[in-house]
């Protein structure tokens, strides 16, 4: 898979890594429309990782569509990459999900998620001050407007 390799110290769960690259490999233009992708076997073996591990990987590309599974005969890129969509995007999407998959870890709520990103936006400038206040009245039940969008 083109010299990479898994870091077992990440943060970032091993599938979600694999899935990054695999990802990455398809939106980039190396892995093309029916193309085959490796088995999730040779994949395994090949990153050093659990099959279940690359499995997971395969299966979250599947469901969100950029490969399709044929029984018995292996998993191929589906046309989802030339569909518009930015590797930017894609690996901004990843890292939004991996958040929540680790605020969920840790019980958050969506709510306190939502507030802890736009918190981080006003620290960098990029959301005011009164619009991060609308926000966290819209997340806690502070403001009667049904949408936070109505609120900013």
């Amino acid at each position: 898979m083109d010299k990479y390799s898994i870091d077992p110290k990440s943060p970032i769960p091993v599938w979600a890594q694999t899935k990054s690259r695999l990802l990455y490999l398809i939106l980039s233009g190396h892995y093309k429309e029916d193309d085959k992708l490796p088995t999730v076997r040779d994949l395994a073996v090949e990153l050093g990782i659990n099959y279940n591990t690359a499995n997971k990987a395969y299966q979250d590309l599947e469901r969100d569509g950029y490969v399709r599974t044929v029984r018995g005969k292996g998993c191929y890129v589906t046309g989802k990459a030339s569909e518009g969509f930015s590797v930017v995007e894609s690996n901004l999407d990843l890292l939004i999900q991996e958040a929540i998959d680790e605020a969920t870890v840790h019980s958050m709520t969506g709510g306190e998620v939502l507030y802890r990103f736009a918190s981080k936006l006003c620290a960098e400038d990029k959301l005011s001050p009164e619009n991060l206040e609308k926000i966290k009245a819209v997340i806690f039940g502070e403001h009667t407007s049904p949408s936070i969008k109505e609120a900013v």
